[in-house]
């Protein structure tokens, strides 16, 4: 969204501050993390609020003369942290984590990784033991 300056109300002028702040510690990171539950199959308010105030033509993506969209944020690594109480990770009812790869790889951040704690709710133990045993293997 672009408006003139001369055109901004108070609120506009809060959003684009936030919008900016978060801009710049995406571009300042190497590394990004990302930790977020599935709330009712996908994303809680807060992470889309988040996406959309991080998606900003010509600081984190642009359109190439074609139409093609680009991503602007090379070279950075992703990890995600999902956790869920009944949701399988990667099942058909999960759509937070195909979704949020498609907007990381939007801004141009390919390298992303996935640490699960799905189906807390059934089996919380084995859950917890299971991204531990993920993220050892990052480590």
């Amino acid at each position: 969204m672009k408006i003139a300056e001369k055109d901004q109300t108070e609120e506009h002028k809060k959003m684009f501050e936030l919008s900016d702040k978060l801009v710049s510690e995406l571009k300042e990171s190497d590394i990004i993390i990302i930790s977020a539950p599935i709330y009712n199959y996908g994303p809680p308010a807060t992470l889309k609020a988040w996406c959309d105030l991080a998606a900003r033509i010509g600081e984190t993506f642009r359109f190439k003369p074609n139409g093609r969209r680009e991503g602007l944020l090379k070279n950075k690594q992703a990890y995600l942290v999902i956790t869920s109480g009944g949701t399988k990770l990667n099942s058909s009812e999960d759509f937070l984590t195909p979704w949020l790869k498609f907007i990381l790889n939007f801004f141009g951040i390919e390298k992303v990784k996935v640490i699960s704690a799905d189906q807390m709710a059934l089996d919380y133990e084995k859950s917890i033991k299971e991204a531990e045993k993920q993220i050892e293997n990052i480590i």
